[in-house]
């Protein structure tokens, strides 16, 4: 099955916060291995950033943790 891919734009708007922000989650997930942040993400060659659905409902579920 093919897993539906969000771009900066589209990340942002669905976590409801700006594209830096976007940004700043993915530098933290690279930096914590997955452990924080958003990640795995997918970059291409062109430098389009895409987010996997699975990524976002991760993250989400890691702040139902949290709070």
């Amino acid at each position: 099955m093919i897993e539906t891919m969000f771009s900066t734009t589209q990340a942002s708007k669905a976590l409801a916060c700006s594209t830096r922000t976007i940004y700043r989650m993915i530098k933290r997930g690279e930096q914590s291995s997955g452990r924080e942040g958003l990640s795995p993400i997918t970059k291409r060659e062109s430098g389009v950033i895409l987010i996997p659905e699975s990524t976002i409902s991760k993250y989400l579920d890691r702040l139902k943790c949290i709070n």
